[in-house]
């Protein structure tokens, strides 16, 4: 090896040694809950009139993704995972849209291992379709606590995700799978 690189190469090995330490943690390892879309409500398809043709269509939306990241927290309430949700949303215009305004919102809850619901919110997202937008793409951060029972691990939870639906938009789903 030559001896002008020696030096470079030790202070890459001490830099990089520094970065991993800098990485350790006496914090718990904990893994985070399985996020998963509801069946059937990770689509939104919005009609004017009730009518559900393509030519009545405002606007339709979907959860085009999510991820979490956790952190184990104490408090008086007890263990808590604090799980960092981060949902991405795609929203396109259709050509029923008369106001470039639209709304809805998704929800986000926490099924246990029996399949109980522990956590519920629900969230509002406003869009606006000004000047030649056809498709909207947001992110929505949300932070759900989830209950550990004594050193439970968060493997027997899900996080689920999906659109507040009326019941028109839940049968068109169903039929109009995809």
């Amino acid at each position: 090896m030559a001896p002008r690189t020696r030096p470079v190469l030790t202070a890459a090995l001490v830099l990089a040694t520094l970065g991993v330490a800098g990485c350790a943690s006496d914090a718990p390892k904990v893994a985070c809950p399985a996020t998963q879309t509801v069946p059937n409500a990770g689509t939104l398809v919005a009609f004017t009139d009730g009518e559900q043709v393509p030519s009545a269509r405002r606007f339709a939306a979907r959860i085009a993704g999510m991820n979490v990241a956790c952190q184990r927290v104490e408090s008086e309430r007890g263990a808590a995972l604090s799980s960092k949700l981060t949902i991405r949303l795609r929203t396109e215009k259709g050509p029923a849209l008369q106001s470039p305004r639209v709304g809805y919102r998704y929800f986000v809850a926490v099924l246990n291992r029996e399949g109980d619901v522990v956590a519920r919110r629900a969230f509002p997202v406003k869009l606006d379709f000004s000047g030649n937008a056809t498709t909207l793409r947001t992110t929505e951060t949300v932070t759900q606590r989830v209950p550990l029972p004594g050193e439970g691990a968060a493997g027997g939870y899900t996080i689920y995700a999906g659109f507040e639906l009326s019941e028109a938009q839940l049968r068109y789903n169903r039929n109009n799978p995809g």
